[in-house]
């Protein structure tokens, strides 16, 4: 499984808020979807991919997951 995340330059994130958001994001996917490879890039808009959640449950899990931290950590 696999989750790419985008987060958009125009966010104007210091990089440490960016490893932070990452490693939240590492830390409670894993807990979940433990096989999950995680990678986060900055570029023109933000957005996700999943690729290999087959299940509609577990993209919701995935999707949820992704909302709480990004207002916690990133939309305030």
């Amino acid at each position: 499984m696999r989750l790419d995340v985008t987060i958009s330059r125009e966010q104007n994130l210091s990089q440490e808020a960016i490893q932070a958001f990452e490693a939240e994001l590492h830390r409670q996917v894993i807990a979940v979807f433990p096989a999950t490879k995680i990678s986060v890039h900055v570029a023109g808009s933000s957005g996700f991919e999943m690729a290999g959640f087959t299940l509609e449950s577990d993209r919701q899990t995935l999707t949820s997951i992704l909302q709480d931290i990004w207002q916690q950590d990133i939309g305030g």
